[in-house]
């Protein structure tokens, strides 16, 4: 083989047969990432563009038509919302509660999943009522009547006839606010004296204490979720400090895993799959000795498949043990197989795995430059929260009737329309009140146009900032003497080109992520949907197929996209050319693309879990010591425990992503040096003297200039 050919990617025989003819080519020029690009998928770019101000008209519309009020506040019979239209009474009063409570006698929060909504009139009130009273009792004042903004109450009014014609409230009770709704107090004190007052309704029904106690779930369950949350809330206001020390000490210990990185993978990693085999081994050897003992003894016991049977009986049967035997023993000698054969790859992995080390540490900004995605991240949700929240709230009115009526043939729940109802209906003990706000087509189409661009842009910040990374990480592998070739703001150097150059490829990429997720949103909806209405084994087993599938190919285009974004960065092509450079040159390699994936998921893992547990375990030991000394601050010590090990896992995966992409790109720019070189003067590797020294390459020096003058 002449010094002009390209050698074969190493001497193993598992690497030998491939795809020789994809294989890269020399280029002389190419040192690293390409500075002199153009604009790739530029169209793909415009489309980007006008879908991203389509939001922006979508939130600007929202804005005009919707008001968030609605879902903060509540709303009356006539449509007025409490706190906003009517600012002076930011709280809803029920007539007749008991139309509502007795929703939760067959499921609990009923009462709440449909919107606070029940067949009785509701008005917005100051305060909420604090006394027992009936509602015709002369007694009470009249600034303490409630009733209908339409009726003027004068000491001369009928209250009978009022209450019958259902214009103000037939009872009083005691009640206490919750998510701005004036709720019956349910302790035994205020049931007594439910019971002590003759209270009727509309109907002239009697009202005790067994009426109300049909919904004392649903309205414990709230009362009792608002009073947590308040109380959690005070007691997160008062530790917030240790909070934020736990935070930065996992961001601490994700930063030194990442240093220590290229010491302790590959101990780790032998150790481990020592262990590992060493397990397995003396699960195979007790197994076949249980085996052997049961038989030889004759005290296997026989297996009765019936509801009856237990796990000791599964011990006490010999081909149980053989069966867990034969199992242990095969997946011992094909994980001992897998090591044996992949042993110089795992080094290759590990060693790449350091490399990536030792780049983060020489571009320490690399570990900081995802806050400022993050931030975009966050403001991207909020976006969506508000708009969102601004598009729920932009529904019609739909109006019910309240109250069953013989004369006039209406129903509960019938639609009617509220401006003519009473002009139509005159003297019906009826009444046409608000029930909720109802989605048209037009705005079912925007909150759906809405979701898929939120999804994109979210996505979209994803691939921007693995591309940003990916072009300082090539750049710190294909500089020839390290670190003082390496560009002096690798980070932001790349940053400049991505945003220049390939908004449009990024685009493309992203937008295909978004769409296999927006399918999956809606696979979830039509399987809620089916579920609610009848469960039917066949459909669900269908659906359950496609999640599944849908979730095998967004990680699979997950994948795929990642090392698109690679070449993207370093080479500066279309999003469909890198796609395909990167697939076949991770074909080409495929044992060591497996190596290097599952190595590196374990390291991270293992990183995330030493982060999680080491903060999850210090914060338990901390906050309960902290409850012990001041039990007035803190009572609900799992909720801090819980937020400081979420946190922890955040901050982990954060630095983590950094790394991982960092070995991603390593690894295929080392595919890339070991398919363009072959270490000679012509042709030199870009690889650190540890991977040249695993894979048994060298740089050779050039000829002298004796030698050269003899040979000529």
């Amino acid at each position: 083989m002449t010094s002009g050919d390209n050698p074969p990617l190493d001497s193993e025989d598992g690497e030998k047969k491939q795809l020789v003819e994809g294989r890269k080519k020399y280029d002389p020029n190419f040192k690293g990432p390409i500075k002199n690009r153009g604009c790739t998928d530029v169209i793909c770019c415009v489309i980007f563009g006008v879908y991203m101000l389509g939001m922006i008209v979508i939130g600007v519309v929202a804005y005009v038509e919707g008001d968030p009020k609605r879902l903060l506040y509540a709303t009356d019979s006539n449509g007025k919302v409490c706190g906003a239209d009517i600012p002076d009474k930011p709280y809803l009063y029920f007539f007749d509660m008991t139309k509502c409570l007795t929703k939760g006698a067959s499921d609990p929060l009923a009462f709440v999943k449909q919107g606070f909504t029940c067949p009785t009139p509701q008005v917005c009130v100051k305060e909420c009522p604090n006394f027992y009273k009936a509602g015709i009792d002369k007694s009470i004042p009249i600034k303490d009547l409630v009733c209908k903004p339409s009726v003027n109450v004068t000491a001369q009014s009928d209250l009978f006839k009022l209450v019958q014609n259902g214009d103000c409230a037939p009872y009083y009770i005691e009640t206490e606010e919750v998510f701005y709704r004036c709720i019956p107090k349910v302790a035994a004190d205020a049931l007594k004296a439910i019971d002590d007052l003759t209270l009727k309704d509309q109907d002239n029904n009697r009202i005790n204490s067994t009426d109300v106690k049909e919904g004392q779930k649903s309205i414990s369950i709230l009362m009792n979720l608002q009073n947590l949350t308040m109380q959690i809330a005070d007691e997160l206001k008062a530790i917030w400090i240790w909070l934020l020390i736990g935070f930065v000490a996992a961001m601490i210990i994700s930063v030194l895993y990442i240093v220590l990185a290229r010491w302790i993978t590959f101990p780790l990693v032998i150790t481990t799959g020592v262990g590992v085999l060493g397990i397995l081994g003396y699960a195979t050897y007790y197994t076949i000795n249980r085996y052997i003992e049961l038989k030889e003894s004759g005290e296997s016991k026989e297996i009765v498949w019936n509801f009856a049977t237990s796990i000791d009986d599964f011990r006490r049967n010999e081909t149980t043990w053989l069966v867990v035997g034969i199992i242990s023993a095969v997946t011992l000698l094909v994980l001992f197989l897998i090591m044996l054969f992949l042993f110089h790859r795992v080094r290759i992995a590990c060693a790449l795995i350091a490399e990536a080390s030792r780049a983060v540490c020489s571009m320490l900004s690399t570990l900081f430059f995802p806050i400022l995605p993050w931030i975009f991240q966050l403001a991207w949700f909020t976006w969506f929260l508000v708009v969102l929240s601004f598009l729920m709230s932009n529904g019609t009115k739909q109006y019910q009737v309240s109250h069953n009526d013989t004369l006039y043939n209406l129903t509960v729940g019938d639609a009617c329309n509220h401006e003519t109802f009473e002009s139509k209906y005159p003297n019906s003990k009826a009444s046409c009140l608000f029930a909720k706000y109802k989605e048209n087509v037009h705005l079912l189409r925007m909150q759906v146009y809405h979701l898929f661009g939120w999804l994109w842009g979210w996505q979209f910040l994803v691939a921007f900032s693995e591309c940003c990374l990916a072009g300082a990480f090539a750049s710190y592998y294909w500089a020839f003497k390290k670190p003082k070739d390496i560009p002096s703001f690798p980070v932001f150097s790349s940053f400049g080109r991505t945003l220049s150059n390939h908004v449009g490829s990024l685009a493309l990429g992203s937008s295909i992520i978004a769409i296999v997720k927006l399918i999956r949103i809606i696979m979830e909806y039509i399987f809620k949907k089916l579920k609610e209405a009848h469960d039917n084994p066949v459909a669900r087993f269908f659906i359950c197929c496609c999640r599944c599938c849908l979730w095998c190919l967004e990680n699979c285009l997950r994948f795929l996209n990642k090392n698109a974004y690679i070449m993207i960065a370093i080479y500066g092509k279309s999003y469909c050319s890198s796609a395909k450079e990167a697939f076949s040159l991770l074909l080409r390699n495929p044992a060591r693309a497996i190596a290097i994936n599952g190595i590196t998921e374990f390291i991270l893992f293992i990183g995330k879990l030493l982060v999680t547990g080491a903060i999850g375990v210090a914060s338990f030991f901390w906050f309960v010591q902290f409850n012990a000394l001041q039990p007035d601050k803190l009572k609900y010590t799992i909720v801090p425990i819980l937020i400081c090990t979420l946190g922890a896992y955040i901050v982990a995966t954060l630095f983590f992503s950094v790394y991982d992409m960092g070995i991603d790109t390593m690894f295929l720019s080392f595919l890339e040096d070991m398919e363009r070189h072959d270490g000679s003067p012509e042709k030199p590797y870009f690889m650190t003297k540890s991977l040249k020294n695993i894979m048994d390459k060298r740089n050779r020096p050039p000829p002298k200039r004796e030698e050269e003058e003899v040979a000529m």
